[in-house]
């Protein structure tokens, strides 16, 4: 996961598609390094348990065997 972050923030370093990031720290449950410069449309808060979810939504339906 760390190797992938650090691929996608090389890739976004223009700041173009910089919420890649963020979301892959979401998704893994993992903390930012550092305070987000992304202004999301809700809360970080909110988007972070919105992108986990997702994540957890797809682990139980694959664990499920659909």
């Amino acid at each position: 996961m760390a190797a992938t972050i650090d691929r996608l923030r090389a890739l976004t370093a223009t700041g173009d598609f910089a919420y890649f990031t963020d979301i892959a720290h979401f998704m893994g449950t993992l903390p930012l390094p550092g305070p987000s410069t992304i202004r999301w449309t809700t809360s970080e808060d909110d988007v972070r348990s919105s992108w986990r979810g997702l994540v957890q939504t797809r682990q139980e339906h694959l664990l499920a065997g659909n």
